[in-house]
């Protein structure tokens, strides 16, 4: 997987078209590894490897991102990107049961509502609190892991 893991963030606003073409690509790995037909159904394929859809693989390292961000774990350079202060971070016992959450900047265009920033902020809202709250960097990636298939199979 580190094919299609290498520089998946740069990758978080990509158009539709090319979202299918990604996931007609890992499709095509999927029925390579079992020597599958192309009519066969993949979802217990992708259960049986323990992988995510490749939307899901941007939104499950975005969200490690901002992990790391909010907790002090990334170097000054990519901190820095996000621009946030403590006004926008707010860690209140009253707001999503004390889980960190970001407000959301308004965006006027399509274009700044699909950016990097708008996307890892609404991505981590979506998280339920008790996984925004984990206590470390190695629970929260078991934790979303978990989550991100969970709701795959739900789908």
């Amino acid at each position: 997987m580190p094919h299609f893991d290498y520089a998946c963030l740069a990758l978080i606003d990509i158009s539709a078209s090319l979202d299918i073409k990604l996931r007609r690509l890992l499709n095509a790995c999927i029925r390579y590894i079992f020597q599958l037909p192309s009519d066969a159904a993949l979802r217990p394929y992708y259960t049986r490897l323990d992988w995510l859809l490749s939307s899901q693989r941007r939104d499950y390292f975005l969200n490690i991102l901002t992990f790391k961000v909010l907790n002090g774990l990334c170097p000054d350079y990519i901190s820095n990107l996000y621009h946030w202060t403590g006004n926008e971070v707010r860690r209140s016992a009253r707001i999503a049961g004390g889980a960190p959450t970001i407000e959301v900047p308004f965006a006027d265009s399509s274009t700044l509502k699909s950016g990097f920033f708008i996307r890892a902020a609404n991505a981590w809202n979506a998280l339920p609190a008790q996984l925004r709250s984990s206590g470390s960097l190695a629970s929260f990636k078991s934790l979303l892991g978990y989550y991100l298939r969970r709701h795959h199979n739900a789908q």
